[in-house]
């Protein structure tokens, strides 16, 4: 009778041991599933920001490309209102993409087409432009390389 009683602990303790491997197995194939889908979504997004600031940065490329051709301060200035802004959506898009040398890039642009904003001069305002210009080639080149890895 003993022996019996053994036999029935030992195989109470051997099934829940077994159903307790079970549902940790479970629970961590769940867990493993879970960790791919959320590094894939998060690679989605990098690149979905990466070709945003690729966007934006051909959109500063453009409108800076205006502000170094304007004939007069009233369409520098305007062109120049909107160079800032896509420069500013670029570094943000860069930020959130986890490109630095675009983020660097995008600030840089960033500040070049303010100062060709705040200039007393239209030649002066032209070379900050020009200079505006080839931060957003190059960013342009950043964000796309980024876009592609």
């Amino acid at each position: 009778m003993k022996n019996v009683l053994t036999i029935i602990c030992c195989s109470l303790v051997l099934s829940a041991t077994s159903t307790l491997q079970a549902e940790s197995s479970l629970i961590k194939n769940s867990s493993e599933k879970l960790i791919r889908k959320t590094l894939n979504l998060s690679s989605g997004l990098r690149k979905d920001n990466c070709s945003k600031c690729e966007k934006a940065a051909e959109k500063a490329y453009d409108l800076s490309k205006r502000m170094e051709d304007a004939s007069n301060f009233e369409d520098l200035r305007k062109n120049a209102e909107e160079a800032i802004e896509a420069f500013d959506d670029a570094k943000d898009y860069a930020e959130n993409c986890g490109c630095e040398k675009a983020e660097t890039e995008a600030g840089r642009g960033y500040k070049l087409a303010k100062k060709a904003y705040k200039s007393e001069n239209l030649k002066e305002a032209q070379e900050y432009a020009k200079e505006a210009r080839k931060s957003a080639d190059d960013l342009k080149s950043y964000a796309g390389k980024c876009s592609r890895l």
